[in-house]
């Protein structure tokens, strides 16, 4: 400038951070005009980065309470930093930032590296900002829409300081949206002009049928909570899981068997149908929110064929959890063939099957074996429980020597008189816990290790388990076995608990497996 022209400070002018401070208050009128301020002061939640809470965030309570008396906000809700991809952070000197824009229309390579190279404020770092971008991206940036763009950032409001942003799961999200189209057109495709059931009828509800309506109150409940919470990360993964995993991938497969038999059970069609339209409907207004373009065009298309005519789902009301629709049978009946399926899928790429070759699959129902085990095990505790007992009676908890115990009495024609050595204690304590890893075994369906008076036993992987498990655990095996002199007396109280064990989940495998 010449020297002849005169600065002067303007005297109406804040502080950057000292305005900022009064920004709860006086951009709602405040002193003068108190509507607004009256009706809306103090909010509920600030959204913040944690880089600025004590430029701004202090400050900005302070002044608040200095001049209104009150506090401007009940939470504070701080995010991560967003970084790029080589975990900078994100500046407009050094041109590292995305235009939301241009990941939401997309934009071409030359048209990237001209937007970042104008209007530098460090014009030598031109060449080196240029070859950063074509390194990072070689094609330009491909459009990606903004609800795929909204759910990326849900899916990374995690309890970190940084934020590390990735092109690749947004492509991902991009899919999802793709995924929740398809699903709505098939829907379509399956619904319109067709009749339909009224209402959810339970007589003619497939057993799927009741699984995806389960599922979906569950979902609900996870959904609140982690909203509750602030997670919005899981919230959204929550919504991921269920719309992609049980909803497109099995519910709308398991529901083409149903459809395809219409001319055979027409009501477990309509009623099919049905759920198919009412879940999907209630999904997309439970994930407006979050992806609110794509929810509002599928569901102008589908709410009307369940006789809801609304303006918008933006007026419609957000789903609410019901106990009522939990169906644990319905869940563990799909659950027991999502594992089939899956076991079956894994085979095949083991084996290098291809999918579309057909194959036979053979079930073994191990009911009745489940049944002859237990009967044994139920048989074996009554036994030891009345060896306990007669061992209470007639002897003390640690066992010094021998004494003649009339078996005959106890078990009529399954042994002789016989000495009473902790020995035999600890040898019945060992063929417990083989019984426990042999119905682990049955029950889990892979090996397990006997963990039993201080020795260890595998269970051999194709072993017929009823064979050896009443071998094992047979009286004449138990009496048979010798005395351990020297070794650590077995207490009495470690049967009881052995016992107790069996009994409670011997009735509780019953329940599961015997039906």
């Amino acid at each position: 400038l010449d020297d002849t022209v005169t600065l002067s400070q303007d005297e109406d002018v804040l502080d950057t951070w000292f305005s900022s401070a009064l920004w709860t208050f006086s951009t709602l009128g405040w002193p003068n005009k108190r509507d607004y301020f009256d009706r809306f002061h103090p909010t509920n939640v600030l959204v913040t980065g944690f880089d600025i809470i004590f430029f701004w965030v202090a400050r900005m309570i302070m002044m608040t309470l200095k001049f209104t008396e009150q506090v401007p906000f009940k939470k504070v809700y701080i995010t991560g930093l967003v970084r790029d991809e080589h975990g900078q952070k994100m500046s407009k000197s050094k041109w590292n930032i995305l235009d939301p824009i241009d990941l939401i229309d997309g934009i071409s390579l030359e048209a990237l590296t001209s937007k970042r190279t104008a209007d530098l404020m460090q014009p030598q770092l031109k060449q080196k900002i240029e070859r950063h971008t074509r390194e990072s991206f070689p094609n330009g940036i491909a459009g990606f829409g903004t609800d795929a763009l909204r759910f990326t950032f849900y899916s990374l409001a995690s309890t970190g300081r940084d934020i590390k942003f990735d092109l690749g799961r947004t492509e991902g999200f991009r899919n999802f949206c793709n995924k929740i189209w398809n699903a709505a057109r098939y829907v379509l495709m399956n619904s319109e002009e067709k009749q339909l059931a009224n209402s959810l009828d339970s007589k003619n509800l497939s057993i799927s049928d009741r699984w995806i309506i389960s599922r979906f109150e569950r979902a609900i409940k996870q959904v609140d909570l982690a909203m509750e919470s602030y997670r919005f990360d899981l919230a959204s993964q929550q919504l991921y899981e269920f719309i992609w995993n049980e909803y497109c991938d099995w519910y709308v497969e398991l529901s083409k068997p149903t459809l395809w038999d219409e001319e055979k059970n027409p009501e477990n069609a309509q009623a099919t149908r049905f759920v198919l339209i009412f879940i999907l409907e209630k999904t997309l207004r439970l994930l407006h929110p979050f992806m609110p373009f794509i929810t509002e065009e599928v569901w102008q298309k589908i709410a009307p064929l369940i006789s809801i005519n609304g303006q918008s789902i933006m007026m419609e009301s957000y789903p609410t959890y019901d106990r009522k629709n939990i169906d644990e049978e319905a869940e563990e009946h799909i659950e027991w063939l999502k594992g089939v399926i899956l076991s079956i899928r894994n085979i095949r790429g083991e084996m290098d099957i291809s999918p579309a070759k057909s194959i036979n699959k053979l079930l073994r129902c191990v009911r009745d074996q489940i049944l002859e085990i237990h009967t044994v095990l139920l048989y074996q505790t009554f036994v030891l429980l009345c060896f306990f007992f007669r061992f209470l009676l007639s002897s003390p908890l640690w066992w010094p020597g021998a004494e003649q115990v009339p078996w005959e009495t106890l078990a009529p024609g399954h042994g002789q008189d016989a000495p009473w050595p902790h020995g035999a204690m600890r040898a019945m304590s060992s063929s417990w816990h083989w019984a426990r890893c042999c119905w682990a075994r049955e029950r889990y369906g892979r090996l397990r290790v006997a963990r039993g008076c201080g020795k260890r036993e595998c269970i051999p992987a194709r072993q017929d388990v009823r064979r050896r498990l009443a071998s094992k655990i047979s009286l004449d095996c138990i009496m048979q076995m010798p005395g351990c002199p020297g070794s650590e007396p077995f207490r009495a109280h470690n049967l009881v608990r052995e016992c107790w064990w069996l009994c409670e989940h011997v009735s509780s495998a019953f329940k599961r497996h015997v039906r």
